[in-house]
């Protein structure tokens, strides 16, 4: 919202999205019950066997500078700066799947954070909001149950 360009894209492809991976499997290790990581390792795997992850980031300067610039507004851009991430992140995944690639959104922050920050150079102000893991396609997506439509859009002036 309002141009905020709030949004930080790292791309990671192959050698270095493997360390990402690995990253997240040590963290995760760390903190799971022996009993849980086997399966965790087994997701975390399928991930790794992508050929690339996007870390999406939010920078915190262009939010304060707007909240600064339109304090009438400045509750709102925090919020509105998720907006953005979240539409770089539609529309990538959209463009990766309309060129024929597989992709899936995954949320391992904040356990990863201050890791990949570190490694990769990233200011840790940024905050990470997701990981869009992307390479071939594995298979069809699994079926899901959805509410209906009529519970959860509401069009008036029919």
């Amino acid at each position: 919202s309002f141009n905020s360009q709030s949004s930080r894209l790292v791309v990671l492809l192959k050698k270095e999205h493997d360390e990402f991976w690995d990253q997240v499997k040590t963290v995760l290790k760390a903190i799971l019950p022996e009993d849980k990581y086997p399966a965790t390792e087994q997701r975390l795997n399928g991930f790794q066997a992508g050929y690339g992850t996007i870390l999406f980031f939010e920078a915190p300067e262009p939010v304060q500078a707007l909240q600064k610039q339109f304090p009438q507004f400045a509750d709102h851009f925090p919020q509105w700066s998720e907006h953005t991430s979240a539409m770089h992140q539609y529309v990538l995944w959209t463009a990766l799947e309309a060129e024929g690639f597989g992709a899936n959104l995954q949320h391992y922050n904040p356990i990863i954070d201050q890791k990949a920050q570190t490694h990769w150079k990233i200011p840790m102000t940024w905050s990470l909001k997701a990981q869009l893991v992307f390479g071939g396609r594995a298979g069809k997506p699994g079926e899901k149950q959805f509410q209906a439509i009529e519970e959860r859009v509401f069009v008036h002036g029919k």
